[in-house]
């Protein structure tokens, strides 16, 4: 009798932990969802225009237009309100639109590390050049001293012979 029942007890802990696994899941997968349909704005990133829409002087629909902005367009945010606005900047122009018409392509951070990338790629093809430079200019200078030595040689060599058959003479 005492066995049947702590295999109850056994049985009902293992449902409810069962159970609680499951509504974490759920609970989990759903807050993902939500995550997912938000959209995300990060200060000085670039961004493409989804559509068509103003950029309008104030955080407002009925907000004066500084510029009109057409679908494909990128602008840089360069402030975000905790609304549905941000301030972007287009040109010499700067103003809010609204986040929905935003989708990212990247941020400064990210684009110099990638202009940093390639200068570093160019800094270092360039001391290549300059190493090449070098080893042509020193073969160069070798073989200058080498043709130099062997001239003298011969020279002396021409030198010894002439005086030799001058002392015969």
């Amino acid at each position: 009798m005492r066995r049947n029942k702590i295999m109850k007890k056994k049985t009902w802990i293992q449902i409810m932990m069962a159970v609680f696994i499951m509504l974490v899941g759920v609970l989990y997968s759903s807050s993902n969802c939500y995550a997912a349909e938000k959209t995300e704005i990060t200060v000085n990133s670039f961004y493409q225009l989804n559509e068509n829409t103003q950029m309008r002087e104030n955080a407002s629909e009925s907000a004066k237009e500084v510029q009109e902005l057409v679908a494909g367009d990128t602008v840089m945010v360069t402030a975000y309100t905790d609304g549905e606005w941000c301030t972007v900047s287009k040109g010499d122009k700067t103003g809010y639109v609204q986040i929905n018409a935003l989708t990212p392509i990247g941020n400064v951070d990210t684009l110099n590390a990638e202009f940093n990338s390639i200068g570093n790629d160019y800094e270092s093809i360039y001391e290549e050049m300059l190493e090449l430079q070098r080893q042509k200019r020193n073969r160069m200078i070798w073989g200058s001293i080498i043709v130099v030595l062997v001239i003298a040689i011969f020279g002396v060599g021409i030198v010894s012979a002439v005086k030799k058959n001058r002392e015969e003479n």
